[in-house]
């Protein structure tokens, strides 16, 4: 497997607790897969790989192009690992894998480490268990603004629902393409907030029902690193 060699990092500014750090820059140079990078997608993650995999799928079959991925690893098993830098290898996408070791919860630890490496501007965040839609970064960036930080709004899936999806492969587009089915089936499972992932394109109505402050939920919210790194 043709991936960067291991570097272990040892950042003062946030903790004396090292990390270590793989790309598969140099992979994907030699495949002449190169592109601007102007977004960097954030994953916070621990051990399960099979959300991994399918959120991988979500992000090949993203309408914006332009991104680069940072899994930001809590303290995977070392077998979970090894399978992380085999799915680098067999992917088009800029990854970058980030680890410590596991001594507790400290996810928002690692994602603070994760801008000194990001290469985007622009940052968007999201959960390992999340799904997203085909233009899930590309709306994300066309409503970036300097000094805000974008909320967006989540669906929890059922668990038939989930495990009815984990069956297609979602790199060809399949949450987009059938999303109002599964609106439909979400519908009658009020719990699930179905209408938090209406798909609306039209700008006015956006309007009229954006009309609020909205929390900001980790998984799924984005910001200009230069934004973030004042604070």
């Amino acid at each position: 497997m043709a991936l960067n060699g291991y570097q272990k990092v040892t950042d003062m500014s946030y903790s004396t607790i090292p990390y270590t750090a793989l790309s598969n820059e140099n992979l994907l140079r030699n495949k002449n897969n190169n592109y601007d990078i102007k977004v960097t997608v954030l994953i916070g993650f621990y051990n399960n790989l099979t959300f991994l995999k399918k959120q991988l799928e979500c992000l090949t079959a993203q309408s914006f192009k332009s991104f680069e991925i940072i899994i930001c690893d809590d303290g995977s098993k070392p077998e979970v690992v090894s399978s992380i830098h085999s799915l680098m290898s067999d992917t088009k996408i800029f990854i970058t894998h980030l680890w410590q070791t596991d001594s507790g919860w400290r996810k928002v630890e690692l994602l603070n480490k994760a801008l000194l490496h990001a290469r985007g501007d622009y940052i968007i965040t999201i959960d390992q268990d999340c799904l997203l839609h085909t233009d899930f970064i590309k709306e994300h960036f066309s409503n970036k603004s300097i000094g805000s930080a974008l909320a967006g709004r989540r669906v929890e899936l059922s668990p038939w629902i989930s495990q009815l999806i984990f069956k297609y492969n979602l790199s060809t587009t399949f949450i987009s393409k059938y999303y109002p089915l599964i609106s439909v089936a979400l519908w009658f499972n009020q719990k699930s907030h179905w209408y938090r992932g209406l798909h609306i394109k039209n700008k006015y109505l956006r309007s009229l029902i954006n009309n609020k402050t909205r929390k900001i939920l980790g998984c799924n919210v984005s910001f200009f690193k230069s934004d973030i790194t004042e604070i």
